[in-house]
């Protein structure tokens, strides 16, 4: 039996940046700053691959859902 995986993958702001908080205090300030997909989803992406390479999976599927910078063409 051969399994399609669906991995969710979440941008977020980049762990090496110093987070600041906008002056009016409704938020973060994101404009400008490094953004990557999160660690944890790194991770579940990696697993799927093993999966996949184990023949336990046959497809690995990775979806994000948001604004149109969390398209990379380069993968």
């Amino acid at each position: 039996m051969a399994l399609r995986l669906l991995v969710s993958v979440k941008r977020v702001i980049d762990y090496g940046v110093v987070i600041r908080v906008k002056p009016d205090r409704t938020g973060v300030v994101t404009d400008g700053v490094k953004h990557s997909m999160n660690p944890f989803c790194e991770i579940a992406i990696e697993e799927a691959v093993r999966l996949k390479e184990k023949k336990l999976a046959m497809e690995v599927i990775a979806v994000s859902c948001g604004p149109q910078q969390c398209q990379r063409s380069d993968l």
